[in-house]
């Protein structure tokens, strides 16, 4: 009867399990293996776009195939700069301190990672969409994702510089905006993170025996 007992025992032991769930490792290593088949998925839909490209290369003269051969040889190069960057992020999660905060540093290193791969994959193709722009015509619009037809069939110069800096304007957007709100998620984490140990502390400090002094008994 003993041995059936110890067997049940440790059959329903999920202290362990417990152990690893309050410290959030189950979580973290759930969200980094997510966020990096998330980066292969996003690697095959680049993949598949940057495939699906090279048939508008016969649309092109030879100094618009010259741009456009830049392009698709920078374009898969700047796609792994910034699909390797959200791998790495995502293998650092396991790597994170056990605490009762799980979720909030990730979203906040993950938010700020999305401006890292905007970052890079825009600052490598800036000068490849100056050039397309310049001699590649009409393709610009489908692989740019804009027309640039306001500025005038005349200002194909000013067109080709107005997407390198808007390539860096864009750029350098996205870094400081994805930082501020890494930012403000944790400084709400770390408001949180207060209160719960000024929480903590009153309740200690409630628990504890008040201490009081003997009073002096009088003889008389």
């Amino acid at each position: 009867m003993d041995k059936v007992i110890n067997i049940l025992k440790q059959a329903t032991n999920i202290a362990p399990l417990l152990a690893q769930l309050q410290a959030g490792r189950v979580i973290r290593n759930t969200l980094s293996i997510g966020y990096r088949i998330l980066a292969v998925v996003m690697g095959l839909a680049l993949l598949s776009f940057w495939v699906q490209a090279w048939r508008l290369l016969g649309e092109l003269k030879f100094f618009g195939g010259l741009a456009f051969l830049i392009w698709q040889v920078a374009f898969p190069y700047a796609a792994f700069l910034a699909i390797k960057t959200l791998y790495l992020r995502a293998r650092e999660i396991r790597e994170y301190p056990d605490s009762d905060y799980i979720v909030v540093p990730v979203v906040a290193m993950l938010t700020k990672t999305s401006g890292e791969m905007i970052f890079i994959f825009l600052g490598v193709m800036s000068i490849p969409a100056m050039l397309l722009t310049w001699l590649g015509g009409g393709v610009v619009n489908y692989l740019l994702g804009m027309d640039l037809g306001f500025l005038g069939a005349g200002n194909i110069f000013f067109a080709g510089i107005f997407a390198f800096i808007m390539s860096w304007v864009v750029c350098f957007l996205a870094l400081v905006l994805t930082q501020l709100l890494a930012e403000w998620t944790l400084a709400l984490f770390s408001i949180a993170n207060d209160v719960n140990i000024l929480r903590r502390n009153a309740a200690s400090t409630n628990d504890e025996p008040v201490h009081q002094e003997p009073v002096p008994v009088q003889e008389g």
